[in-house]
């Protein structure tokens, strides 16, 4: 059978009119598949945020006996979930080629480089803007101030033996337990809920 000019030109015509709603539309496309690929690796996942969970809890154990290991455990879990139980899923999510998904995601995750590229896509996707959020009303600084703040006073313990506060070990823990216990699961529910 073969073709009419009509029927090419109908041809032609979808041909278009695809590209041309793709075209139009291609961040919303990708980006649609970008969250339902993250909402797999979720549901996929479901104990991810476990070893985060210790560590926490590691810290708090360690709260009154040494605030500097403390703060050492504290900045490990907040490392643990901005890398494993929140970026991570991102980075899957957006490789489209399953059997590569969990390899490129820890690639892209290992790279702190592209941390900021994967925190651009979380702030995009509308779920968190971390120059905003602050873990309490009385918090001065934004929960990434504070990270880098914890992340220096961990650093100074690791390599110069600096002794941390009580008040110091306070915040870092509290701050830990905001990011895992309060931001994660919320980006997870929106994760977890997306209307199919």
């Amino acid at each position: 059978m073969t073709d009419t000019l009509e029927d090419v030109m109908r041809e032609e015509f979808y041909e278009r009119l695809t590209k041309e709603i793709i075209d139009d539309n291609r961040e919303s496309i990708i980006g649609e598949f970008a969250l339902e690929r993250s909402r797999s690796y979720y549901l996929s996942n479901p104990d991810l945020d476990i070893v985060a969970l210790d560590v926490l809890e590691e810290a708090e154990k360690l709260l009154s006996v040494s605030p500097s290991a403390s703060i050492i455990f504290s900045y490990s879990c907040i490392e643990m979930t901005i890398r494993d139980v929140l970026l991570k899923p991102i980075a899957y999510g957006l490789v489209h080629d399953e059997k590569f998904s969990e390899l490129v995601a820890e690639l892209v995750v290992g790279n702190r480089h592209l941390h900021k590229l994967l925190f651009h896509i979380l702030e995009e996707a509308g779920h968190i803007d971390f120059k905003l959020l602050h873990r309490s009303k009385t918090a001065k600084k934004n929960i990434w101030a504070e990270k880098e703040d914890v992340r220096q006073l961990r650093d100074e313990i690791v390599h110069r033996g600096a002794k941390a506060t009580d008040e110091s070990a306070k915040v870092a823990f509290e701050l830990a337990s905001f990011f895992l216990k309060r931001l994660f699961p919320g980006i997870q529910r929106y994760y977890l809920t997306l209307d199919r």
